[in-house]
Order: structure tokens, then C-alpha cells, then sequence
């Protein structure tokens, strides 16, 4: 905040922009306000960082005992509620007892420089749930509502963050369709996306690199279509959920961009050939309790990913973080 100086402090004000001071004898004097700071600068300090992380700690341990699976918490939300709502949904159908997420050690945090909102900042952290560092995306819509936990996802194995300004300084936000990079932000998650759906073989697939995640996706596909090919057709169609992504400049004139995509999976069995079984019982119970179909069996998955998006020329597009999980699922 910029405080008046003293001598203007409790002064009347004559006009829109100037202040008007008379002096005995004397012509009258102009004094023009001190011109606007338009400068951005970081969305949190490290103290406070740690007061709403700290705030987000209690959340979470709170959550294991949900209570209403629809009261709304201010400091849950986006993926990360979605996620936790369908764990709380699958719990209940099994009558199991959520386990108390463990201790996070924050190492290092990632804040914007930014004047508008939505604004965010990211947390790296360190707990003995995870093998890998985790990343914490909070998020608020305006200056009236507390930061919110959008999303933790884990580190790749092998993989680094990339340089950003310190958080004392602040790291420029990128904007959605920011030039000068292998793809703008708002174009890497539908990239890749197609990525995904056309199994690295679509025009935009050379701009991405090969990755755990991606192997994971895509040999898990290939597997369910081999087993259930005599009974069934299987299809994966990954999209974009809306809204624009987090974007950070990183030293190397890149940027890192984190955003969600959603994963429709679909069991559809052949006329004549009988049932499936759900042999994952936190599916089974997601869907209804529902241990086989004989029609279709449909789910949605929720998938957050942290890119690292080099400058154009610069190289692939590599995904570092990611989270993912069933948030419905149905069976008939």
C-alpha cells in the first residue's frame, strides 16, 4: 500500500487529479499525485504462503471424515475435490475408513508476479506417501475468497522443475496464447490431448515427449482392447476441461503450464457375448456397486499434468507432474 505523506494526510481534495495549496501573497501552486504503480508484484509473501498452507493441512486432514459428500469447502476445490468427493463416495459403499494423509514438507514455492486475478502459486513438497516430490496448486477467484487446494499432483520419475524467479521476486505469468513457444499455453493441453487419443501418431505429436505418464495411458488401452477383444470394444477419449491454464515463465525463456483434461473410458460389449466383470472393487463400488455389465461400462477420470514448455526451437514439450484419478463411473 502507498501511504500519503504526511503533510497531505487529512487534506481536502479540489480537484480530480491534482491538489491545490494556496500561499499568502504567492501565485497558486500544482502538485500532481505520484503517478499510478502498475507494476506486478507477488500474489503471496512467504509468511503467508505458509498461513494458508498451513490452513490447507487442517482441510485435508479434516476431509478423511467428509460428512455432507455435498457441502462445499472454500479451500477444496477443482480436481481435487472431485477427486476427493468420488474417494469419499467409493469409502462409504465399502464402509471403509479414509486413511489420514500423511505430513507434507514444503522445499520450495513457486509464486507468480501478478496484478489480476484468478491469481495461484505452487507449493513443492516432500511426504512419505508419495516417492517423488508433489506439487500443490492453490488457486483463488478474487481478493474475497480464500486460497483453495486445485490440485497435488506427484512428480514423474527422472523428472526436474524447471528454473523460476524466486518468490521473494515473483515469476512472470504467461498468458494463454503467449508467442515464442513450442506451443502457446492455451494449445499444449488440447495438443496434447490429441496426443493421447491418437496414441502419439497425430500432426502435433512430434512437439510432446515420451513420458511414464503417457506409457502408462496408452499401454493400459492396448491391454484392455487385447484381453476383451472377443466381447468387447474398448475407446479412450481424452478432452480438455474448460478454462485457461496456469502459466509461469521460467528462466530459460520457456514456461511451465499446469491444466486438467478429463479421460472418458468406454466398455461397450458386443451383442451375444455375454457379461464383464469389474475386478477393481473401488470401481465396482464408484459405479453403484456394480460387479459386471453385460452393455456398457463407462469412466471418467480426472487428469492434471505439469508441462514443461521450452522456448520455440528449444526442444519437446515434456510432461513432469501429473494426478489422476476416477471421479464417476456407471455400469448397464
Amino acid at each position: 500500500m502507498i501511504r500519503a505523506p504526511r503533510w497531505v494526510r487529512g487534506a481536502v481534495l479540489l480537484g480530480a487529479g491534482t491538489l491545490v495549496l494556496g500561499a499568502c501573497g504567492t501565485a497558486g501552486r500544482t502538485i500532481s499525485e505520484p503517478a499510478a504503480d502498475n507494476r506486478a508484484y507477488p500474489v503471496v509473501a512467504p509468511g503467508q504462503a505458509g498461513s494458508i498452507l498451513q490452513a490447507i493441512d487442517a482441510t485435508r486432514v479434516a476431509s478423511v471424515d467428509p460428512g455432507d459428500l455435498n457441502a462445499a469447502d472454500p479451500r477444496l476445490v477443482g480436481p481435487f475435490r472431485e477427486l476427493l468427493l468420488a474417494q469419499a463416495k467409493t469409502n462409504e459403499k465399502r464402509k471403509k475408513v479414509a486413511r489420514t494423509p500423511a505430513e507434507i514438507k514444503r522445499v520450495r514455492l513457486l509464486v507468480p508476479a501478478q496484478r489480476s486475478w484468478p491469481r495461484f502459486f505452487v507449493a513443492v513438497g516432500d511426504t512419505r506417501d508419495e516417492s517423488t516430490y508433489l506439487l500443490q496448486i492453490l488457486t483463488t477467484p478474487s481478493a474475497r475468497t480464500p486460497y483453495g487446494l486445485w490440485a497435488q499432483p506427484v512428480m514423474l520419475p527422472g523428472a526436474t522443475l524447471p528454473e523460476v524467479t524466486s518468490s521473494d521476486t515473483g515469476a512472470p505469468v504467461v498468458s494463454p496464447d503467449a508467442s515464442g513457444l513450442v506451443l502457446a499455453p492455451k494449445d499444449v493441453l488440447a495438443g496434447y490431448a490429441e496426443y493421447l487419443n491418437k496414441r502419439a501418431l497425430a500432426p502435433n505429436s512430434k512437439n510432446f515427449r515420451r513420458s511414464t505418464y503417457s506409457d502408462q495411458i496408452l499401454d493400459r488401452l492396448a491391454a484392455d482392447q487385447k484381453a476383451l477383444k472377443a466381447v468387447a470394444t474398448v475407446t479412450s477419449t481424452h478432452s480438455v476441461v474448460a478454462g485457461d491454464p496456469f502459466a509461469l515463465r521460467t528462466k530459460d525463456g520457456g514456461a511451465l503450464v499446469i491444466g486438467a483434461l478429463s479421460q472418458e473410458y468406454k466398455i461397450s460389449v458386443k451383442k451375444g457375448k455375454g457379461t464383464v466383470e469389474v475386478s477393481d472393487a473401488d470401481l465396482a463400488a464408484l459405479a453403484g456397486g456394480k460387479k459386471s455389465f453385460s452393455k456398457s461400462f463407462t469412466r471418467t477420470a480426472s487428469e492434471v499434468l505439469v508441462f514443461r514448455v521450452p522456448p520455440r526451437g528449444g526442444g519437446y514439450i515434456t510432461v513432469i507432474a501429473a494426478q489422476k484419478g476416477d471421479i464417476e463411473a456407471s455400469a448397464s
